[in-house]
């Protein structure tokens, strides 16, 4: 004797009725989920600072000292949208390279979001080539 088994088919809620339970509940985790992703994403954008450059910067003007000095003039423009204290590197060459001169500068006080600065630092020069150092063979990086 086979017995059969009665079940209910529950017929598909109508327009304007509640869903189900496990539907309500699987569109809150699927709300959720969507959530926490934007809060990963703007916590990423706002929090963590931008790998690229705070600043761009470039020799202006070089002046000689002496035989063996220089003084490099130096524009930077802090990039970001916060204040910053800028550390730059500056390598100065004559336009053959046979005379060089490195220096490094950090500024004293932070520059304003959008702001410029401008510095003068001196250089010391190789074999007492000062006179020969171009400007357009000279650059300056600030981090």
């Amino acid at each position: 004797m086979t017995t059969l088994s009665s079940s209910r088919v529950e017929p598909p809620h109508r327009l304007g009725s509640q869903p189900p339970e496990d539907e309500r509940r699987f569109g809150e985790a699927v709300l959720i989920i969507l959530l926490m992703v934007g809060l990963i994403v703007a916590t990423t954008i706002f929090l963590i600072p931008s790998s690229g450059p705070s600043y761009t910067a470039t020799v202006t003007h070089i002046a000689t000292v002496d035989s063996s000095t220089v003084v490099a003039t130096i524009q930077v423009w802090n990039v970001r949208d916060h204040p910053e204290r800028p550390t730059c590197d500056i390598e100065l060459n004559s336009s053959a390279g046979a005379f060089t001169g490195a220096g490094s500068m950090t500024a004293n006080e932070p520059i304003a979001a959008g702001r410029q600065a401008t510095y003068e630092v001196g250089v010391p020069v190789t074999t007492n080539g000062a006179t020969m150092i171009d400007l357009k063979s000279s650059t300056v990086s600030c981090h």
